[in-house]
């Protein structure tokens, strides 16, 4: 239960959101995460980061690391 005069909010992992896309025979792929701001509505994003920007440094990691 939620006090008054206070908020709560959920999130769900995109990796969560996209196992149950594929389990039902959906594909998708995550091009961005990040935080969102809210007030009373959604404002802006506070950050965010490109997966695949990502990926292409995890990459060059680990071709260095083997």
């Amino acid at each position: 239960m939620i006090p008054q005069g206070q908020i709560g909010f959920g999130t769900v992992c995109s990796v969560t959101v996209n196992g149950m896309f594929m389990k039902a025979g959906i594909p998708i792929t995550s091009k961005f995460g990040g935080v969102l701001q809210v007030n009373d509505e959604p404002v802006r994003f506070t950050a965010l980061i490109s997966y695949e920007a990502l990926l292409l440094i995890l990459s060059r990691y680990s071709s260095k690391a083997g």
